[in-house]
């Protein structure tokens, strides 16, 4: 993936992350806030990728598996797996 292909995907999860934001709430369906919970776990990584930084992969897979505290359920450590098996 380029450059400028990682820099599209990133600025689309911080879009998502606000415009997700505007609408979720604790009374609003459980995958909106768990779309809501994802993104904002990434979204500063995301910042990082289209500044041109590095992050830290394995602290990024722990903030979306720590969504289950946040919201009950298993689907952050379900999603931080897959995101583990794709990228390894």
């Amino acid at each position: 993936m380029s450059a400028a292909e990682a820099k599209l995907f990133a600025m689309a999860i911080n879009e998502i992350r606000s415009l997700v934001g505007c609408v979720a709430g604790n009374d609003s369906p459980y995958e909106l806030r768990l779309a809501w919970r994802l993104a904002y776990a990434l979204h500063n990584d995301a910042f990082a990728v289209v500044e041109g930084r590095s992050f830290n992969l394995e602290a990024s897979l722990s903030r979306v598996a720590e969504i289950d505290g946040l919201l009950g359920g298993n689907d952050g450590r379900r999603i931080a797996d897959e995101m583990r098996q794709a990228i390894s």
